[in-house]
């Protein structure tokens, strides 16, 4: 998971470290640099009107018990919902008022 925050470059904290490109820049918590060696973050253009991605080859869960969930969750929860015709078996419509 990932904190991100649209600051202007003379509100950033001094700590941060500040990389980037001529077309975006990147100001990173001291203590979160480590976990970013070798993330790669682009914008992908595919998504509707551009997404930023961050593929990041760095374990993201620090605490073992989250890092368990996270591991069942992929293997044994399975999304039956039928994303293509637009239905969602957990909506109900709000009830009017009588």
């Amino acid at each position: 998971m990932y904190e991100l925050d649209l600051v202007a470059p003379e509100d950033a904290p001094a700590t941060d470290l500040r990389i980037g490109t001529p077309d975006l820049g990147l100001l990173i918590e001291p203590g979160s640099a480590a976990n970013l060696d070798g993330a790669v973050i682009d914008l992908d253009p595919s998504a509707l009107g551009g997404a930023l991605r961050i593929d990041n080859p760095n374990e993201g869960w620090r605490d073992p018990v989250s890092a368990r969930i996270q591991e069942v969750l992929d293997r044994e929860v399975i999304d039956v919902t039928d994303h293509a015709a637009g239905t969602n078996p957990y909506f109900q419509p709000a009830k009017k008022a009588s």
